[in-house]
């Protein structure tokens, strides 16, 4: 994510970091709500390793894509209550929620 920061164009590098603090607010702000508690504090690397890193097999049934997730995994209590939390706070379509199986 590192980039050269050009110092001859301020406007262009007042928007790069503009939109880097846009980025860092939004990982936050689905930390708080959506994260089981434990991950209230993580990196967005740790965020990466331990609750989006995992295998996961796309399969497409009819015309619609699914996610089958691993089920008896260590992450599948973290995706459980991430899935609860969105459904509740009412940013997830019933699309959204059928896309995703744990097996």
């Amino acid at each position: 994510m590192a980039r050269d920061v050009a110092q001859c164009d301020f406007l262009a590098d007042e928007t790069y970091f503009h939109l880097l603090l846009l980025a860092c607010n939004s990982v936050n702000w689905f930390k708080r709500p959506c994260l089981p508690p434990e991950f209230h504090n993580a990196t967005l690397q740790t965020l990466h390793q331990r609750v989006l890193l995992l295998p996961a097999h796309l399969v497409r049934a009819g015309s619609r894509p699914r996610l089958d997730l691993p089920a008896n995994s260590p992450r599948e209590a973290a995706w459980q209550h991430d899935l609860r939390a969105v459904h509740q706070l009412g940013l997830q379509s019933m699309r959204f929620h059928a896309a995703f199986r744990f097996q």
